[in-house]
């Protein structure tokens, strides 16, 4: 707040002494000649005096002339970008005493280092968040006087939408829009995809599409985003109307759009104009005007006055690409030494983009050109395919027989490994006799065999028998 009263004090000197020291030049043979160079003389006394008195140490205190802003003046003027971060600004106008000599200005819903903001919409992203808000007034005395904001989810109106919404919308909606009026329009929208933000101080209708029409202070902006692309875009006009097809007029206006996308081209598109009737532009104040020549300069009034018209700034040093920002008419009053005392811009817009990260190919897509081709094989029907080995198949005549041995259910089938009677490799029951190790007719001589070991037996039991017998006696 010291430092804006500063400005002011030294506004309010300069003012009076140049008052004074004007008068008299009315009466000489150059006029304009006198009235610049008692101008000029004039400011620069008084800016020493005043610095001197706040300590800036005047012509003898050895600091040298005030450093050259790095924004410039005409003609080697950069409009500033407000705010690095992705958003879309459009504002009515801005009034700066004695502006910052920096480029971009830090953005501020209070104007910052801005002294009056009237109209300004803003949609802008914020890391991962977007963000809405529009300055319907600020000043350097009050900061913010009215405005409206919203973050994701969010929509909000201006004070007088109750007055809109209960008296003129269903007086235009009554009137089948043959009279329409809007007043003091101050809508904000925020989503997790963007932000649109409008205003306006009137905008009126009679007499329906092929009546009048008529548009006071108007400002828009807004960001948006999709899966490849971010948008921002900024517009802002003083005035316009239109009468049937036979008379559009408009005062000051300008737009800005960048585009940035993560699978193509950045895109930044700009216009502007000052006094426009029926689409023809009038060279005021300087040829360029017209045509929206951007940075056509009017100097040869400085250093009382200046001004800019179409001042532009595109992918330049303030920001990544893509950016732009785009100044109706700016107008430098009191420039000296590179810093005017008071700077006026009507009808500034801006925007920057930042695309969104590239999201990784859904696949498998055959629309998708960043996919791997579709394996579609095994399909018998696509003839790009080799044939399916559908063997063993019993009932495929090409295929080859099935061996369903070992089955001991199969009489065809061999016997197993160690299912014979002979054990593992043994003879079977039903092996030749001469491969058999004995027969039923051995069975006889086996037995006699066995009864005459039995008869051995006994005798040799009865001999020991008598023998101990023997002993015994």
């Amino acid at each position: 707040m010291p430092g804006r009263m500063k400005r002011l004090s030294i506004a309010a000197a300069v003012a009076a002494a140049t008052a004074v020291i004007a008068l008299p030049s009315g009466a000489s043979a150059g006029p304009v000649e006198d009235l610049v160079g008692h101008v000029q003389n004039t400011v620069n006394q008084t800016l020493n005096n005043v610095n001197g008195l706040l300590g800036g140490g005047g012509s003898g205190g050895g600091s040298g002339p005030a450093p050259t802003p790095q924004a410039g003046t005409p003609p080697n003027y950069t409009p500033p970008l407000h705010g690095t971060n992705p958003h879309g600004e459009g504002s009515v106008g801005v009034v700066d005493l004695t502006p910052e000599d920096t480029e971009p200005l830090p953005y501020d819903v209070d104007g910052g280092s801005e002294d009056v903001v009237v109209g300004r919409a803003r949609g802008e992203q914020n890391g991962d968040e977007y963000h809405g808000h529009i300055t319907i007034v600020s000043t350097f005395l009050t900061g913010e006087v009215l405005g409206v904001d919203t973050t994701e989810g969010q929509t909000e109106a201006g004070p007088l939408d109750p007055v809109q919404e209960g008296l003129l919308t269903p007086l235009c909606d009554g009137s089948g829009g043959q009279i329409c009026l809007e007043v003091l329009r101050a809508d904000s929208e925020t989503t997790s995809n963007g932000s649109t933000n409008s205003f306006a101080v009137a905008d009126a209708t009679i007499g329906g599409p092929t009546g009048i029409s008529a548009t006071a202070a108007e400002s828009n902006g807004n960001i948006s985003e999709d899966a490849n692309c971010q948008t921002a875009h900024g517009d802002s006009t003083v005035a316009n109307a239109g009468v049937g097809g036979l008379l559009t007029a408009d005062v000051i206006e300008s737009s800005s759009e960048s585009r940035a996308c993560n699978n193509g081209p950045d895109e930044v598109n700009q216009e502007s104009r000052v006094v426009n009737l029926n689409e023809t532009g009038l060279p005021v104040p300087e040829p360029g005007c017209a045509d929206g020549t951007p940075n056509s300069d009017f100097t040869p009034l400085l250093p009382l006055l200046g001004a800019v018209c179409n001042a532009d700034d595109t992918n330049g040093a303030q920001a990544d690409s893509p950016y732009n920002v785009r100044e109706a008419l700016s107008l430098f009053v009191l420039d000296v030494a590179g810093v005017p005392l008071i700077k006026t811009t009507t009808a500034p817009s801006e925007s920057h983009a930042v695309a969104p990260e590239r999201q990784g190919p859904e696949c498998p897509d055959p629309n998708n050109p960043d996919c791997p081709p579709i394996d579609e094989c095994p399909d018998p029907t696509n003839p790009d395919c080799p044939p399916i080995d559908e063997c063993p198949d019993p009932s495929n005549p090409d295929c080859p027989p099935i061996d369903e041995c070992p089955d001991p259910a199969n009489p065809d089938c061999p016997p197993a490994d160690g299912e014979g009677p002979g054990g593992p490799g043994g003879p079977s029951a039903d092996a030749p006799d001469d491969d058999l190790p004995f027969t039923g007719a051995d069975m006889g001589t086996l037995g006699a065999i066995g009864i005459g070991i039995m008869a051995i037996g006994l005798a040799l039991m009865a001999l020991l028998d008598r023998r101990r017998q023997t002993l015994r006696s």
